[in-house]
């Protein structure tokens, strides 16, 4: 695992542009897109 700099690790580094939250997987940030910032057509959840 890489160095610990606070609660974010310095060689996993996939941060959601929308937000900025980091994640240590790019499957993780993807899981993220989807389920909190995708934009769906009005009436649709």
């Amino acid at each position: 695992m890489g160095k610990v700099t606070g609660l974010i690790f310095t060689d996993a580094a996939h941060t959601c542009p929308a937000c900025g939250k980091v994640y240590k997987s790019r499957e993780a940030l993807e899981k993220h897109l989807r389920d909190k910032h995708a934009k769906t057509p009005a009436g649709e959840k």
